[in-house]
């Protein structure tokens, strides 16, 4: 990244003002304004457990019209294990110009009133974690002391998804409301754009409908209008700006999305199959659901199989991505006052195990991943998540969770609980009260020597 001219004073006040952790502006939403500091601060604790063996995506030429602004100012400090973060101010303009297509690497751009060379200088797999006070946490894997720490992020009215591109160094929050009939304040959604070689906001875009978990993939995000939106509607995103290009159609109430090989997973809350885009089938289901609702799904490495959990429903089904089918169904027993009892679920990278989690009774399940999934063992949470409220949460505040493996695959991060599970144990680990309090916001990026090289995204994946 080419440096930019910065006046040294003003290097030397930012310089201290992160020694000395200053007090942190928390913007409103469209502010952008960030500072970070590093330290103990939402840190990690040692945890403990038990175990116990036992329709087609066709696309539009246009989408609706969006607007957008940004300016983000940052500087940080931070200190840990192997990792450290360098100041970095500057404001960022809606148009994203210079962040380069998305895929392709480049870095992201500022107007050029101030930036500082270098941006975060971690190394190995780096945890983030947003809550929805306007914070981004930032912790190393296996030793989770927190590293850096931004606030003031414009995303106080709630994060509604997430994914990252590890080449243009760009982490996407989808943020806001979830469509008309959402509960809260809000109707209409937003897309944050934050660098993190910055640390950031490249732009932050507001939509004119709601937005929910969307996915990233070949340049573009296939953002759902959220799943209190009558519609079967994802809007197709340039990653590079934020404008709106296209639409496809999937599940009715979109709600959850994923992206691979050109391939699209669309989930609706209102729907009793998962829709596909670019395959030669339509859709996987039905739901042995008495609900409608598709709720989150991951897939294998070569896409033959998905695994689904549902609308009220406690446990999850085995699809068949060749034909539609549905293979195998796990019923965990009857399901509580949730409207998704298992809003969780996680391959491992290696493609071997499937983590789900039964809230219900505050549990995750681990099955092999075969056509006949087998009980390997029942993990018991440290920190329960049912029931429970976030804090804090401007809407939609009930505790469902959210589980993700690291990428190495060596531990399951369990959102709404804070529990950290060691996959070798099938126990909790660690604790993080930052992860207690968000389900929708958090991924693992992979840094090598200060340079992005990987990420696990927002749902766990097999990888082989």
């Amino acid at each position: 990244m080419p440096p930019r001219v910065v006046v040294a004073a003003l290097s030397l006040a930012l310089l201290t003002l992160a020694m000395c952790g200053g007090t942190h502006s928390e913007g409103a939403p469209d502010s952008g304004s960030a500072s970070s500091s590093g330290g103990s601060a939402g840190g990690a604790s040692s945890g403990s457990g038990s175990s116990s063996s036992a329709s087609s995506g066709s696309s539009t030429g246009s989408g609706s019209g969006s607007s957008s602004s940004a300016s983000g100012s940052a500087s940080s400090s931070a200190s840990g294990s192997s990792a450290s973060s360098s100041a970095s101010g500057s404001s960022a303009s809606s148009s994203g110009a210079g962040i380069g297509d998305a895929g392709h690497g480049g870095d992201a751009s500022v107007d050029g009133s101030l930036a500082v060379e270098g941006g975060a200088g971690f190394n190995g797999a780096i945890f983030y974690v947003t809550n929805d006070d306007g914070t981004l946490y930032a912790y190393q894997e296996g030793t989770w002391t927190q590293v850096a720490m931004w606030s003031g992020l414009p995303i106080t009215d709630g994060v509604r998804g997430s994914d990252a591109d590890p080449q243009a160094g760009i982490l996407y929050l989808t943020h806001g409301g979830a469509g008309p009939a959402s509960t809260g304040a809000f109707r209409n959604g937003s897309l944050l754009a934050w660098s993190l070689r910055t640390n950031s906001a490249v732009y932050n875009v507001h939509f004119t409908h709601g937005v929910d978990q969307f996915a990233l993939g070949d340049g573009v995000l296939y953002v759902p209008s959220g799943e209190y939106t009558n519609d079967t509607t994802w809007y197709v995103v340039k990653a590079s700006d934020g404008s709106q290009i296209g639409t496809e159609s999937g599940g009715r109430n979109p709600h959850d999305t994923l992206f691979r090989n050109g391939h699209r997973y669309y989930g609706g809350t209102q729907d009793t199959s998962l829709y596909l885009g670019g395959f030669a089938v339509k859709n996987v289901g039905p739901s042995p659901s008495g609900t409608a609702g598709v709720r989150p799904f991951t897939i294998n490495a070569a896409e033959t199989r998905v695994y689904v959990t549902w609308s009220g429903f406690r446990g999850y089904s085995v699809g068949n991505l060749q034909t539609g089918k549905i293979i195998a169904t796990v019923n965990f027993g009857r399901p509580c006052s949730l409207a998704a009892p298992s809003h969780g679920m996680s391959l491992s990278p290696d493609g071997t195990e499937v983590y789900v989690l039964d809230t219900c009774v505050n549990q995750i399940r681990v099955y092999d991943s075969s056509d006949t999934p087998q009980l390997k063992a029942t993990v018991s949470l440290a920190h329960n998540i049912y029931p429970g409220i976030e804090q804090p949460c401007p809407w939609d505040c009930d505790k469902d969770g959210w589980i993700l493996h690291s990428r190495d695959g060596k531990y399951v991060y369990v959102g709404n609980s804070g529990d950290i599970i060691d996959t070798a144990t099938h126990q909790p680990s660690a604790y993080l009260a930052t992860l207690a309090n968000c389900r929708h916001g958090f991924l693992e990026m992979i840094w090598a020597d200060g340079v992005l090289t990987g990420t696990s995204s927002h749902t766990g994946l097999g990888y082989r």
